[in-house]
């Protein structure tokens, strides 16, 4: 009995061992996926500007580094404006009036990927000349 006792101990102590020495040769082939902080940046110090008495809105925004091929436009979460190159503004001849509007813009990169957006939010009361 003592030498069976003596045997199971010995056989779990080496299946142990081979356990703890594969987790820690394991560890080095296993990827860690990027963290957010990797992520691609996106446009920053998105702004409008609207001349007082017009439906007119420029949008403007600083490019994140990187290879920028484009920047994807989104109004109000469905209509996508694609630009070519890396632009830093979008002139609206005749934005919407009287009706919250979001413009989210993003940056396409080089290798096909997007950007996170910046949106902006803003609403132009109007009311067309009489006359």
């Amino acid at each position: 009995m003592k030498t069976n006792i003596k045997h199971f101990i010995s056989r779990s102590l080496l299946c142990c061992n081979i356990v703890a020495a594969l987790a820690l040769t394991a560890c080095s082939d296993v990827e860690i996926p990027a963290s957010a902080s990797d992520a691609k940046a996106t446009v920053t110090a998105l702004s409008y500007d609207n001349p007082q008495g017009t439906r007119q809105v420029t949008l403007s925004w600083t490019l994140p580094a990187g290879d920028v091929t484009g920047i994807q436009i989104i109004k109000d979460d469905a209509d996508v404006i694609e630009l070519e190159g890396p632009q830093t503004s979008y002139f609206i001849k005749k934005a919407p009036t009287n009706v919250d509007v979001t413009y989210t813009v993003k940056a396409r990169f080089a290798d096909g990927t997007v950007s996170k957006g910046q949106t902006v939010r803003f609403y132009i009361a109007y009311e067309a000349q009489k006359g």
